[in-house]
């Protein structure tokens, strides 16, 4: 009996154990197994067609000519392991030089780089920006993006990495649907509100959670994540954007 009584407490031990492990995801912030955006997502309801990052990146504090940023750009192509998609598109002024085009990774990314070169009385800087878009279907997107994160931060100093997950939805979304889906969302990630507003039918909602690593300064508070809705009437479509930290102007 005694006997029979401890092999089913060892069995309900490692019950416990394995449930833990599958159920991680919504209790141990980075160490996820799933990314926290996607688990974000899929509480949506909404076919995910796109991954987006942004990052933009302080290459120096000095000056860069145009041909100087030419050979620049030809190394970080190289770094980034793209095959070109266009040419090298430059031009300088007097205060401003730059350099910019477009480039895949072997997995589908599309990439577009762009670096600039300011001089004037107040500021003397070299910039570079990498945008990348992926609408393909990509099974590990924790590992998708963590690649990403590894082949862009090094390439400069105070980088700012925005990720964003975007999809569509046919006809404008209801007010009180998108107060539901973002809800669903933020609490599968147990996120708190910090901002909220809907203007001409598109929502905008910031938060912050502790299963998301980087936070931005927002008025008196941080956030790290952000859904958006925007209507499009000409297709008639909403499009949905949760992305972290924020949805910056380019993602």
């Amino acid at each position: 009996m005694i006997r029979n009584f401890a092999s089913r407490m060892i069995l309900a031990g490692v019950f416990l154990v394995l449930f833990s492990i599958k159920f991680v995801d919504v209790t141990v912030g980075e160490q996820l197994l799933e990314y926290p955006l996607a688990i974000a997502w899929e509480a949506t309801g909404i076919p995910l067609t796109g991954v987006s990052t942004e990052t933009w990146t302080q290459l120096n504090t000095r000056w860069m000519p145009e041909y100087e940023l030419k050979k620049t750009a030809e190394q970080i192509q190289r770094q980034l392991q793209l095959r070109p998609k266009t040419s090298l598109l430059s031009g300088q002024q007097s205060e401003f030089a730059y350099v910019s085009f477009e480039g895949t990774r072997a997995d589908g990314t599309l990439v577009a780089v762009t670096l600039q070169s300011t001089r004037n009385d107040n500021l003397v800087e070299t910039q570079l920006g990498v945008n990348t878009v992926n609408a393909g279907v990509i099974p590990d997107l924790r590992g998708y993006i963590e690649k990403l994160r590894r082949s862009v931060l090094p390439l400069g100093r105070n980088a700012r990495f925005n990720v964003a997950l975007s999809g569509e939805r046919k006809g404008k979304i209801p007010v009180n649907l998108m107060r539901d889906f973002s809800g669903k969302a933020f609490r599968r990630i147990k996120a708190r509100v910090i901002d909220a507003a809907v203007q001409d039918g598109n929502m905008v909602q910031k938060g912050y959670t502790n299963l998301i690593k980087d936070a931005v300064s927002y008025r008196s508070s941080q956030v790290n994540i952000e859904l958006n809705t925007r209507y499009d009437p000409a297709r008639n479509l909403t499009e949905v954007i949760i992305a972290t930290p924020d949805v910056s102007d380019g993602v």
